[in-house]
């Protein structure tokens, strides 16, 4: 099948929306950072300001953000977020219309001037491979900083998806969830993979809408078997999803 050909202008789009991250990424963050960070010692105040970073840059390059349940987000604690993967956005939707977020990610990343300081300064934790032992203790400093009223973004599906349609979750952070007892809010993010493809670089500006699900709570998934508990938030995330991008078996 031919490869499709990406015009021109979305071209140009997506790689100035790339810039414009860039710089707020290496440029304004650190700035904004080093003072939070070393003034004020507030790690979770320096996430938020990427909050208020995506709404002006959404409107910039004609991205409407749609949130449904924003009632559903817990106050005054850390919790993390169980979201589908589409997209280099979602991230950004995340951050635009859910919370302030750190992140669980390979180690390689910390290895990237600038930028594996910034992780640092969000709470973010590293996954290092072929180290089982270090990764052991990922739950329990997770819950540690989650305590601490860090929140968390979570793509169990591991990688985005090539069209959209939801794919099996991973068993990871509901092990840790039952073990070390937090919160878990499911989301589901529709439209990312159409405005900022995973094929090649391009935006095409349309409505990012972010549906924000009840909170699913310790007291209703430890009694549920780990397969259970898994389907049921997977579950959750597809019922929102366009009836095309549903979930595949897992």
């Amino acid at each position: 099948m031919a490869k499709y050909k990406i015009p021109l202008l979305p071209k140009i789009k997506g790689y100035l929306y790339f810039l414009v991250v860039g710089i707020g990424a290496f440029v304004l963050s650190p700035i904004y950072g080093f003072f939070f960070c070393h003034a004020f010692r507030d790690g979770i105040k320096f996430n938020g300001v990427a909050s208020f970073f995506f709404h002006p840059i959404f409107k910039l390059f004609g991205i409407k953000l749609v949130v449904e349940g924003e009632e559903n987000i817990p106050k005054g604690k850390g919790f993390v977020v169980i979201a589908n993967h589409q997209s280099f956005l979602d991230i950004n939707a995340v951050y635009a219309g859910v919370c302030p977020s750190a992140f669980i990610a390979k180690e390689e990343l910390w290895k990237i001037p600038v930028f594996g300081w910034l992780l640092s300064r969000t709470g973010s934790i590293p996954i290092h491979r072929g180290a089982s032992r270090t990764n052991t203790k990922i739950g329990a400093l997770l819950k540690q900083r989650i305590d601490q009223g860090f929140s968390y973004t979570i793509f169990p599906e591991g990688k985005r998806s090539e069209d959209g349609v939801l794919l099996p979750f991973k068993n990871g952070i509901f092990h840790m969830a039952k073990e070390f007892h937090f919160d878990l809010v499911p989301v589901t993010i529709i439209n990312a993979g159409k405005i900022f493809p995973k094929q090649g670089v391009a935006l095409f500006p349309g409505e990012l809408k972010v549906v924000i699900h009840k909170p699913v709570t310790q007291d209703e998934y430890g009694a549920l078997s780990l397969e259970t508990f898994r389907e049921n938030v997977r579950n959750t995330i597809a019922s929102a999803l366009p009836q095309k991008t549903e979930a595949k078996e897992a």
